[in-house]
């Protein structure tokens, strides 16, 4: 029966863990900003929804602007 044989170094298999962890963590942090911007949007449409406003107007107040920009 033939066999392949792989011969990893230790520093081969310390960098690709490396780059899974790097890899894993970019994607949760891009996971978190994805939820943060959602979380926005939707504190948005509530505050415009419980100001009274109808959905097809476009008015926005400049403190509303300013407290986003904030963020």
């Amino acid at each position: 029966m033939l066999h392949a044989t792989f011969r990893t170094s230790e520093a081969d298999f310390v960098a690709a863990q490396t780059f899974a962890f790097r890899a894993q963590r970019w994607t949760v942090r891009m996971v978190q900003v994805g939820l943060a911007g959602a979380a926005i949007l939707l504190a948005y449409a509530g505050f415009r929804l419980a100001s009274g406003e109808r959905p097809g107007e476009l008015t926005i107040e400049l403190s509303l602007m300013f407290a986003v920009a904030a963020l």
